[in-house]
């Protein structure tokens, strides 16, 4: 028989239990055997519930513990990622800046589509500047060989104020190659659009030129 004692608030409920039990007594040893059984078997299913609703709570805490300590890491990461974004776009704009107090406003040749190429093979490192394969305007030997020894600038363009300022621009290939790693192109177009502040090209200072004509 199943009974809806759900009617009955909690200090109904323990009077009902109270007298069930004063009327189970009342009947022989029987009755009273089984309500002790019922009033055990109650109370351990109780407490086994009890138990196990810590553990899931336990559970729960540590998986949401786990996932805040995650998302926090994350964000660490995530914010250091941006940090050094921002550091390298400042570089490559002050590389850009630095280009063009030579490139441009002493040699003439234009920002627009310029590049730096920092290439190696095996332990031949160069950096190229120019318009691209065939195009560029200089190479600085980082490390050098046979032809061409460490911090050589090799002119590519028979260009009269390329080689006036040939100077300049193995002052400039040296501080461009210590300030980046690795190889690849870099636009300076891109990189003098970028809206951030640019850091300042260190071991170069621009002087002017005086070219005969």
């Amino acid at each position: 028989m199943q009974l809806d004692l759900s009617i009955l608030d909690d200090d109904q409920l323990e009077a009902l239990f109270v007298a069930v039990c004063e009327e189970a007594m009342q009947r022989g040893p029987a009755m009273s055997a089984a309500i002790r059984e019922a009033g055990l078997s109650a109370a351990e299913r109780a407490r086994v519930a009890h138990e196990a609703a810590g553990r899931e709570a336990a559970k729960m805490r540590a998986e949401e513990e786990a996932r805040i300590a995650r998302e926090a890491a994350e964000r660490v990461r995530l914010d250091g990622a941006g940090d050094q974004t921002r550091r390298n776009w400042g570089v490559r704009k002050g590389i850009a800046l630095a280009l063009k107090t030579v490139v441009t406003d002493l040699c003439k040749f234009p920002m627009a589509d310029l590049e730096i190429e920092l290439w190696q093979k095996g332990a031949d490192r160069r950096l190229y500047v120019g318009y691209g394969f065939g195009k560029n305007l200089f190479a600085y030997h980082v490390t050098g060989g046979q032809l061409h020894p460490p911090g050589t600038v090799e002119v590519l363009r028979a260009d009269k104020d390329l080689k006036a300022n040939k100077d300049q621009l193995r002052a400039l290939g040296a501080a461009i190659a210590a300030a980046l790693t690795g190889t690849g192109k870099v636009s300076m177009s891109t990189a003098l659009a970028w809206e951030g502040d640019a850091v300042q090209l260190s071991g170069f200072e621009p002087r002017r030129q005086v070219v005969n004509s």
